[in-house]
């Protein structure tokens, strides 16, 4: 189980309380696709993400996670956002920058924290 630090928080106890949640609201739908697109709402889906990327949620919730996301377009381009930075992040390739790169960026990082940086026309 996953903790935070102060022992109360975990995905177990998170999955709790949103299935509390979830009771009380499919009480009020009245259709399957109404009671699938309200029993996880996004926000709990994107605290889902992590977990379900590496696949250590409870089947249940899984589940619901899953039928969320067939049907949100939003939070499917978030778990594939996700998804693509833990496969860059995990990539050990080294790539080599082009010769003078590093001196025109801090140059450049100066010049924009001095407030001396020319902003570009607009127009």
């Amino acid at each position: 189980m996953i903790t935070t630090g102060d022992g109360d928080d975990s995905v177990g106890m998170r999955e709790h309380q949103n299935a509390e949640a979830i009771g009380s609201t499919i009480a009020g739908c009245n259709s399957r696709e109404e009671m699938v697109s309200m029993i996880l709402e996004c926000k709990h889906v994107w605290t889902y993400i992590s977990e379900y990327l590496d696949n250590s949620l409870s089947p249940e919730t899984r589940e619901l996670v899953q039928r969320h996301l067939e049907h949100c377009e939003i939070c499917s381009a978030i778990l594939d956002s996700t998804r693509n930075i833990v496969i860059l992040t995990a990539d050990d390739r080294v790539f080599e920058l082009p010769v003078g790169y590093s001196e025109r960026l801090h140059s450049m990082l100066a010049e924009e924290m001095s407030g001396n940086r020319k902003k570009p026309d607009k127009g």
